[in-house]
């Protein structure tokens, strides 16, 4: 900024004997202000101008000039003022030129930490849940979490029937027809991995690609007979999106659950409203002996007369159509979803039926008092009994099912 107004004030002042105190004090203003003043870093405002014009007896004009005039010319007035506008307009546009530098530094320093996070971040984290079966075992509910930092894998429990002893149960990855063994344990409860990248003995040197296609569990039992199970990982999680929608997957399920429900709750009362039918007549009949002998027997006749009507029509349709398509639907339609599987409970004779339908897998499986009786992959058309170890039981699998399905 042009400092001929500074001088000037300066001038006035050692002119008048006065201190910057003394000025300051008989504005009043700080003694700061009028130092920037004599260094031409600021100029005085309007009413500092008046007081100033007052005090040291000069005209407000004299002042943005910076000198007395002589003559009022217009000129020299109109020169000032342009020098003043000029030293304010070049002061603004440095301030605006700064500010938008300071600007665009943040900006492009913002843009590189996003943008850093992002690609370091993105698709760093995956999870997978792992399933598998063989003749005489079955696991799922398996998690394997694999990140940047650290990798989680953990089997769960093993299913088998009881006579079966294990001797040892190896995870291993084939790498080049050859086998690398994770962990080898005898007791696959206590199955789990945890690892960070960089030293760990077991999962070094294995790409998740590696482990999820070629991992495999081999089990040793009873007179050292051995089984391997080629275990199947099923992604579940990646973060490979911006904005997470977790509303309508919600949504779906809890649509499902409450389809089953009002199937459930529509089931019920037809289910409760027949045995409460005849229960009526029973009760008020029980004191007369004679009416009881002749009243529950035509009864029975209506009920022996109506079922196999009722089981005619249902029949003929169902031998006909026991397909992969029926059984899915009728699990759908009986049985609740929940942790990638279907599931419907039946209890009969002191037994709890359990038909699960996993939806990954495309699998079913059939439990009796929690110990597996039937297994049927649609994918690859193969039957499996438990109890007979028989693989080609399709007949049997489809009769059950019709008893306790369909």
């Amino acid at each position: 900024m042009n400092n001929k107004i500074g001088k000037f004030i300066f001038k006035l002042r050692t002119e008048k004997g006065l201190s910057q105190y003394q000025l300051a004090e008989m504005i009043p203003i700080t003694r700061q202000a009028v130092s920037k003043w004599e260094r031409g870093e600021t100029i005085p405002d309007s009413f500092t101008l008046l007081k100033l014009s007052e005090l040291f007896d000069v005209s407000i004009n004299e002042l943005l000039y910076g000198e007395r005039l002589l003559d009022n010319s217009v000129e020299t007035l109109e020169q000032s003022t342009l020098s003043i506008i000029d030293d304010s307009n070049k002061k603004s546009k440095k301030l605006k030129r700064s500010f938008i530098i300071f600007t665009i530094i943040i900006l492009i320093l913002l843009l590189t930490f996003l943008s850093y996070y992002f690609i370091n971040s993105y698709n760093s984290i995956k999870v997978y849940t792992i399933s598998g079966s063989s003749n005489s075992f079955y696991t799922k509910d398996g998690i394997f979490i694999t990140t940047k930092q650290k990798s989680y894998i953990k089997l769960s429990k093993l299913n088998y029937n009881e006579d079966i002893e294990i001797k040892n149960i190896k995870l291993y990855v084939k790498d080049n027809n050859k086998q690398k063994i994770i962990l080898e344990n005898k007791d696959i409860d206590n199955l789990t991995l945890m690892t960070s990248s960089g030293y760990s003995e077991k999962l070094t040197g294995f790409k998740t690609n590696k482990i999820v296609n070629n991992s495999y569990l081999e089990i040793t039992y009873n007179d050292n007979q051995k089984e391997t199970i080629k275990l199947k990982f099923h992604k579940d999680l990646v973060n490979t999106k911006v904005f997470f929608n977790t509303n309508a997957n919600e949504i779906e399920k809890i649509e499902e659950e409450t389809k089953t429900e009002e199937l459930a709750k529509v089931e019920e009362p037809t289910k409760s409203e027949e045995p409460t039918k005849p229960e009526e007549p029973t009760k008020p009949e029980e004191p007369t002996i004679k009416e009881v002998p002749i009243k529950p027997q035509p009864v029975e006749k209506t009920k022996k007369e109506t079922k196999p009507q009722e089981t005619i029509q249902k029949e003929e349709p169902k031998e006909v159509e026991i397909t992969p398509e029926l059984i899915i639907n009728k699990i759908k339609e009986k049985g609740v979803y929940a942790d990638g599987a279907y599931v419907t409970v039946k209890e009969a004779d002191n037994k709890k039926i359990e038909i699960y339908y996993f939806v990954d897998l495309n699998q079913l499986m059939i439990l009796s008092n929690e110990d597996f009786i039937y297994d049927y992959l649609f994918t690859e058309n193969k039957y499996h009994c438990y109890q007979t170890g028989i693989t080609d039981c399709k007949e049997s699998i489809n009769n059950f099912l019709k008893e306790n399905l369909i």
